[in-house]
């Protein structure tokens, strides 16, 4: 039996999404669409997940859409109209989900990543250490205060430089009326760990 198009990988509190169609260069297809989207559908409602990695296997990380898939609706009624502008919606929403994760979303890219942007850079045999050791860092701060701050993250951008400030208040402002966030500052101040109430 062959395995999965998208393989999940538990590590801790780090889910790793692995995309897993190498011979393709893991395109994004109908079927890894559909992965993904059951995937991070079900991120949505799992407590036990602080952190996600999204990484491939083979040479390329993804080398963008399939063009067989699309060139087969050429013959459609419309030229492939219809089919083309779905994919593309699909697509924007898929990409706009990732933001609105209550966790945050760690790219792996080794080799072609069609459309991307890098953050940081590492020899590639360093890659998945590295990966790890930023998610277990992410996946280690406290679940309110990123479920908060990653929404206001994404709120403020396109804002004028006003109302960006303004999500930022009022994230900051439930963000320290959190009973966790309290106990933060003050395990800080007393030198101490915290006690979480919610983990």
């Amino acid at each position: 039996m062959s395995e999965p198009i998208l393989l999940k990988e538990r590590r801790g509190a780090v889910l790793w999404l692995v995309l897993n169609d190498p011979r393709r260069m893991n395109v994004l297809s109908d079927e890894m669409l559909d992965a993904l989207e059951t995937a991070f559908a079900g991120l949505r409602e799992d407590d036990e997940t602080r952190a996600v990695v999204l990484a491939a296997r083979g040479k390329a990380f993804c080398a963008g859409h399939d063009l067989k898939q699309m060139q087969a609706h050429r013959g459609d009624a419309d030229g492939g109209r219809g089919y083309f502008g779905a994919l593309f919606a699909r697509c924007s929403a898929l990409m706009q989900s990732i933001g609105e994760l209550p966790q945050p979303v760690i790219a792996s890219v080794q080799g072609v990543a069609a459309a991307a942007l890098v953050n940081r850079a590492v020899p590639a045999e360093a890659l998945e250490a590295e990966t790890m050791a930023l998610a277990e860092r992410v996946a280690s701060k406290l679940p309110v205060a990123m479920g908060i701050g990653k929404p206001a993250f994404y709120a403020q951008a396109g804002l004028p430089l006003e109302a960006a400030y303004a999500v930022a208040v009022e994230a900051m402002v439930e963000n320290l009326m959190e009973a966790d966030t309290n106990e933060g500052i003050d395990a800080f101040i007393g030198k101490r760990a915290p006690r979480w109430q919610r983990e």
